[in-house]
């Protein structure tokens, strides 16, 4: 029944009137990819696992490719949403309809989930923005930098949009 959702993704010629669908289907593979590239570097540190440094290096790459996949098909729908604003806005005015403040506030959010996208690609493909990077901890929990980073780059946009 899972594999039903990807039909979108396959034919999306199929679903021009239901657009949602659509991304509802990539929405599913970038939570995937996300979520599989943060546990797959589960136990490369762990010391009775017996990995060399080249075994660990290369599961730190390929999280850290499958995260920023994850965070740019994210991102790319950001854009298409802008795109899709775009074009409604065009066709608002055409009609004569005036100002809208729904079409306002769709603009407002698609800023902060642009800010949120932007951060979710950097900190997933740079190592210091990462929380695999163990100089973003101490022995409290997280760095005042990493917390303000995360706050004002992640989560701040995210409760905004």
């Amino acid at each position: 029944m899972e594999s039903l959702a990807f039909i979108p993704l396959i034919t999306p010629w199929r679903y021009k009137k239901e657009l949602l669908t659509v991304v509802d289907a990539l929405l599913i593979p970038a939570n995937a990819l996300i979520i599989t590239g943060g546990s797959y570097l589960a136990g490369a540190t762990d010391s009775s696992q017996n990995l060399t440094q080249e075994q660990i290096d290369e599961k730190f790459n390929i999280s850290k490719i499958l995260r920023t996949t994850g965070q740019s098909i994210f991102f790319a729908i950001t854009i298409a949403y802008v795109f899709a604003l775009i074009a409604t806005t065009r066709m608002v005015s055409q009609r004569g309809w005036g100002f809208q403040w729904t079409i306002a506030l769709f603009a407002f959010a698609s800023f902060w989930l642009h800010i949120r996208g932007i951060f979710g690609v950097l900190q997933s493909a740079i190592y210091s923005l990462s929380y695999v990077n163990e100089n973003n901890y101490t022995g409290d929990g997280f760095t005042h930098r990493f917390t303000a980073l995360e706050y004002c780059l992640a989560i701040l946009p995210e409760f905004v949009a």
